[in-house]
């Protein structure tokens, strides 16, 4: 199997698109330098009220203000992939997958701290 040739077992617009995309060669840390992973509009769902919409908001906010390796794993991550399908995607290691998916949640935790205390 090359990279690139990923075969994933849920489908999303996201994940094919981040698998199916030509792999350039990565940096020395695994992660593909050049390559650009945008965060998708959030659509709240249906019967949520404006204040949960605004949540959601600023919880796609944050994460698009995280480094481009961040945003691809916690992307890939809510869309449902394991950590071994995530290495397989950005080229680092399962064990590297799981270590870079914790400091981008505490990173997270940190920037949503005083949402939480909005509540």
């Amino acid at each position: 199997m090359q990279r690139g040739d990923v075969d994933l077992p849920r489908e999303s617009e996201y994940s094919v698109d981040v698998a199916t995309r030509p792999a350039p060669a990565p940096r020395g840390d695994g992660v593909h330098a050049d390559t650009a992973y945008e965060v998708p509009a959030p659509e709240p769902r249906p019967g949520w009220t404006a204040e949960q919409a605004e949540l959601l908001e600023q919880l796609y906010a944050a994460i698009r203000s995280l480094s481009p390796a961040e945003r691809m794993i916690v992307l890939l991550s809510l869309d449902g992939l394991s950590y071994r399908e995530i290495g397989e995607v950005s080229g680092i290691s399962e064990n590297s997958v799981g270590v870079a998916l914790t400091r981008a949640r505490q990173k997270l935790t940190l920037m949503l701290e005083g949402v939480r205390n909005e509540l």
